[in-house]
């Protein structure tokens, strides 16, 4: 939690830098000002849109009487002029048309004299702000740091301003306390102090369990402590009522200690008895429910980075993450889907408490690709591989085994669930793959044919290299994650303006938004449809060179939404986003893409 802190407070100062460029960049007396200058000689009315004069007029303190007529008479003076310049007629501008002009020229100047005050004074306001967020940065960063945090009024401050939800919040604050009370605990120990923390009495918890046929003292250590320091008596009171009332099954101590402790200090009444009464119709039981804890706490906000947690944490922050409006939001979408929910509780019950704007887009995606599921004697679809669709970079792995050898399109449609177990696009495996084409008939006969696939059409245990195949500690070809890019003479392409679209197309991975949105076809687009692989649709050949087509189309977009589609290299960081390739093919499809942005 520490580390989204960190995070918030990152984003704090980058909104500040946004908002001194706003300060900037939102008078239009600064916008305009190389086209005000100009009017100085009213000829020059000529060059200077009107909309410009009316802008600026907007802004300047007459009444809408006198902006309307001083805009009259500007507007006069451009009309003559234009026709003595079109027609050849011989009008001449007069003293009062000039005087008007001279007016509201003068008015500008005094305007912009304000501004400038103003945002001097604006600036040095944000600058001070800017300061005192890096310096809570740089002091939560320290390692070294001995210092409680007590900038809670700063803390507050960055919450309301990135509007931060009420759940985020919370959880800061809790393992800022923490934090202190460590802290505090190390001073007090090196002083010989002994410490006082407030914890709830242990001999009004033991009364609690015994109520409800717990010994608590049967809880493991760590999970006795969790309740003391985290714990309400009233709440946990109501759950124990409410898990007995609804017939959740007896948790078993000292096994269930985590779950338990979990449940006592997270859940509530109100959020356990709706989750059980919507569940109930889909067939799932207390019983199940019990084994999706996250889903019986209250959500109060989607984390997309965040896959589909079920289990309670062991030794860390007792804390977690509601997923009660994931849980229900997915249930209902699979069901009209088409989908058995208790089918799927049973193969992959992660599927029902992954982000819920993440699962829309994996299935989208899904489908998308041509990917499809099978359906059971009953016409309910299934799959083994439903797991693929809890993977946080669902479209970028499949992009990379497009792109990786002409046969792993092929490979990941068949094994759908590897998406998951391979979910990094540049992990070592596709750098394996990538190494098996360099060479051939490295090993002899005895593993012929050369490549990343087997007789039956599965990766090599060499390459995959899991603990069963006898390779794990093997690597192939003497690749490593240190020495991958040295071993398989890759780079990393270098792109004008990379680090901008790399920020950006992470925005929009993050905000998790519909493939279809991202699809669209664009002129530069179209021109690449000559290089469409006559045997996968899905992607690009280009001399050799193998591109996945909707990534093309995918990342190019991002970046058109954004501007930055007329940036000299947008279209070369679409096509090499995430591809592994070396320099000989880099300059080949560089020089491909370049041909066709012009």
């Amino acid at each position: 939690m520490m580390e989204t802190l960190k995070e918030i407070i990152e984003a704090a100062i980058a909104s500040i830098e946004e908002q001194k460029q706003q300060v900037l960049n939102n008078s239009s007396i600064h916008k305009y000002e190389k086209e005000l200058e100009s009017l100085e000689d009213y000829h020059n009315i000529l060059n200077v849109d009107l909309g410009v004069i009316k802008e600026v007029l907007n802004t300047l303190d007459y009444t809408d009487e006198e902006k309307l007529v001083i805009y009259k008479f500007i507007g006069s003076i451009k009309t003559l002029l234009e026709l003595n310049k079109t027609k050849n007629t011989t009008f001449t501008i007069s003293e009062q048309q000039i005087s008007h002009l001279k007016m509201f020229l003068e008015k500008a100047k005094e305007r912009k004299a304000e501004i400038e005050k103003e945002t001097e004074e604006a600036q040095t306001g944000l600058n001070q702000k800017q300061n005192s967020y890096k310096e809570f940065l740089k002091k939560i960063t320290n390692p070294n740091n001995k210092s409680f945090i007590t900038e809670l009024a700063l803390l507050d401050e960055m919450f309301n301003e990135l509007n931060i939800d009420t759940g985020t919040r919370k959880l800061i604050l809790i393992e800022i306390l923490k934090y202190n009370k460590e802290l505090f605990n190390k001073q007090m120990v090196s002083e010989k102090v002994e410490p006082k923390i407030e914890r709830l009495d242990i001999n009004s918890v033991e009364e609690l369990f015994k109520k409800y046929n717990y010994d608590f003292k049967a809880l493991k250590p760590k999970q006795q402590d969790f309740i003391l320091n985290y714990a309400s008596i009233s709440n946990m009171d109501e759950v124990f009522e409410t898990l007995q009332r609804l017939h959740f099954p007896h948790f078993t101590l000292p096994k269930d200690s985590s779950k338990l402790a979990t449940i006592l200090i997270n859940c509530d009444k109100a959020t356990i008895e709706m989750v059980v009464d919507f569940s109930k119709s889909r067939g799932i039981t207390p019983y199940d429910l019990t084994a999706l804890v996250p889903v019986l706490v209250e959500q109060r906000s989607r984390n997309v980075k965040n896959p589909g947690q079920i289990n309670p944490p062991k030794d860390e922050s007792p804390i977690i993450a509601g997923k009660s409006k994931d849980y229900m939001d997915n249930v209902e979408f699979l069901e009209n889907l088409g989908f058995d929910i208790h089918y799927i509780y049973n193969k992959c019950r992660e599927l029902l408490v992954v982000n819920h704007e993440r699962l829309k887009q994996n299935l989208e995606a899904f489908r998308t690709y041509g990917f499809k599921f099978d359906q059971d004697s009953l016409g309910n679809l299934t799959h083994p591989a439903l797991s693929c669709l809890l993977s946080s970079n669902f479209i970028e792995v499949v992009d990379q085994f497009i792109e990786i050898c002409p046969k792993g399109f092929a490979y990941i449609r068949d094994n759908m669930s590897r998406i998951l177990t391979y979910s990094d696009p540049k992990g070592l495996l596709f750098y394996n793959i990538y190494a098996s084409y360099m060479e051939t008939n490295e090993y002899g006969d005895d593993l012929t044919p050369e490549g990343p696939f087997n007789k039956y059409f599965q990766l090599r245990g060499e390459i995959t290299r899991y603990a069963g195949s006898g390779y794990k500690n093997i690597p192939y070809r003497g690749v490593t994650e240190e020495n991958k890019q040295e071993k398989t003479m890759t780079i990393d392409p270098p792109i004008k303006n990379k680090e901008l679209f790399d920020e950006k197309v992470e925005e929009v991975k993050t905000e998790c938004k519909p493939l279809k949105n991202l699809l669209q076809s664009t002129t530069a687009l179209d021109k690449l449809d000559q290089y469409i692989d006559q045997n996968n649709p899905f992607r690009y050949n280009f001399n050799g060179t193998l591109i996945s087509k909707l990534k093309v189309e995918r990342i190019y977009n991002i970046l058109l939404n954004y501007g930055l589609e007329d940036q000299e290299d947008s279209l070369l960081y679409a096509v090499l986003y995430n591809t592994i390739i070396n320099k000989e093919d880099y300059e080949k499809v560089k020089q491909i893409v370049k041909g066709w942005s012009k």
